[in-house]
């Protein structure tokens, strides 16, 4: 497309770094702490070298794109090998307005507390490994209606219902296409024991990992919903288990799955082993 060469010597250079820290022990856990050290700091040099590559091959890329048009361009990239539309972000200073394309404006401020900045999210359709060109246009928010609903026990979308129950747990989820509930019980966050007789770093005694959980993490759960948009809904639950409270974050999107989780657990015990 007429950019620069291909940089094929500076990314094998950065791949052989990168697979140095691929080396059994770093990955297992059990190297030293200055090897851990040196990993890491091979990683950020890695990862400064994939982002000078992507950021060099972007310029040239978007150098010969279309972006003529209202408003402020706006070049959305898709890594994945298949088409993508899900919320995509950037940074904007005022507000935004999309024809076709509703938007949410999150308010971030920066460290210093003075400057006022959002991350607008916006659902964007995108070509597998492709760019597309979006527009930002500043006025009075005027997008179309949104098919999200959420409410502190339950999150919903064109095709999905989630329901939380009391104890925080994922309780349902119905499938609005099919008519049909998912779930024959609640998702749990589990606590078990994982304590090997010999190298605890990667092995798993067999009768330990057959055993019924120990503890569930459970309720009273705090619920409070995080995000409440056109684009995006999510709701934040926080709850304990043997010391261990994870804040875990579900949300969901327009047309996708119906909801993703992430655990965030803020302490842990010595043989709690959670999984769900």
């Amino acid at each position: 497309m007429g950019g620069q060469a291909y940089p094929q010597k500076r990314l094998n250079d950065a791949w052989t770094l990168a697979l140095g820290g691929h080396f059994h022990d770093t990955g297992a856990g059990t190297a030293t702490p200055r090897a851990y050290e040196y990993a890491w700091n091979d990683d950020v040099l890695t990862g400064n070298q994939f982002a000078g590559v992507f950021t060099s091959a972007t310029e040239s890329v978007t150098s010969v794109l279309d972006t003529s048009g209202p408003g402020t361009p706006l070049v959305i990239f898709n890594a994945l090998n298949v088409p993508a539309r899900r919320p995509r972000g950037g940074l904007s200073t005022s507000l935004c307005r999309r024809e076709e394309h509703a938007c949410d404006l999150v308010h971030r401020r920066s460290n210093a507390g003075t400057v006022r900045r959002w991350k607008l999210l916006f659902n964007a359709k995108v070509p597998s490994t492709g760019y597309a060109v979006y527009h930002v246009i500043t006025g009075n928010a005027a997008g179309k209606g949104s098919e999200l609903k959420v409410t502190p026990s339950s999150l919903e979308n064109a095709r999905y219902r989630v329901q939380l129950n009391g104890d925080g747990d994922v309780s349902s989820i119905f499938d609005k296409s099919l008519r049909k509930e998912l779930l024959a019980t609640p998702i749990r966050l589990a606590l078990s024991t994982d304590s090997p007789k010999f190298w605890p770093a990667w092995n798993m005694d067999f009768d330990q990992e057959q055993a019924a959980p120990r503890a569930f993490v459970s309720g009273p759960a705090k619920i409070r919903i995080k995000e409440s948009g056109p684009v995006r809904i999510a709701l934040e639950v926080t709850r304990e288990g043997e010391g261990v409270q994870p804040m875990c974050r579900q949300s969901a999107w327009p047309r996708v799955m119906p909801a993703t989780a992430s655990s965030l657990p803020t302490a842990s015990t010595g043989a709690a082993r959670r999984r769900t």
